[in-house]
């Protein structure tokens, strides 16, 4: 059962999974021909497949949190061994089809989720056991972050927003802030005048 003190946490995360999910479908709809078609990008289809899996996630199991006496175990274990499958699933897809634009970032980024599908199994089993201990649901609002910013960055990246992450933009702002001064190319004379 789920403390009263997290239902506007679980509440407030149903609300932002819902907003993104939508936004989601928006970024998609404006590039429709990188999700099917001849021109269709594996990368792309990718990217929305773990965003939609990390929201949907949250969203499912922020609902469950609200239903009143629901063991919030159930729902962690059978939604994150159903993402796990489907990050698995999306990994083979993106092996087999050649998403050579997004290999090595974006293997890395489906290994990170696969660890948080991973560790909110584990932490739904551990809801299962100990129903009444409100470490478990802490660390499931702790998930909730982590997927949060999993899904942020993978739709960030579907609007071709490349140039704008969070360390090339930070580097950028600070070459911008501290800027070098230029080169002198005056040679002193030879001859030591």
């Amino acid at each position: 059962m789920v403390p009263n003190a997290y239902h506007s946490f679980f509440s407030a995360s149903a609300s932002v999974a819902g907003a993104l999910i939508g936004l989601l479908f928006v970024a998609i709809s404006v590039a429709p021909h990188k999700m099917a078609g001849d021109r269709a990008s594996v990368a792309f289809q990718i990217g929305a497949g773990s965003a939609f899996a990390a929201l949907l996630n949250t969203l499912i199991i922020a609902l469950a949190a609200l239903l009143p006496g629901e063991n919030l175990g159930q729902a962690g274990v059978i939604l994150s061994a159903i993402a796990i499958s489907s990050i698995i699933g999306l990994a083979i897809f993106g092996l087999r089809t050649g998403a050579k634009g997004d290999h090595p970032a974006g293997l890395i980024r489906l290994a990170a989720l696969l660890v948080v599908f991973a560790l909110q199994l584990l932490n739904g089993l551990n809801l299962l056991s100990h129903t009444h201990d409100p470490g478990p649901i802490h660390t499931e609002a702790a998930l909730f972050l982590a997927l949060f910013v999993i899904a942020i960055d993978r739709a960030w990246e579907l609007v071709d927003a490349r140039e704008t992450r969070l360390l090339p933009l930070l580097a950028g702002l600070l070459q911008r802030s501290h800027p070098q001064p230029p080169a002198s190319t005056d040679q002193p004379p030879a001859g030591g005048h």
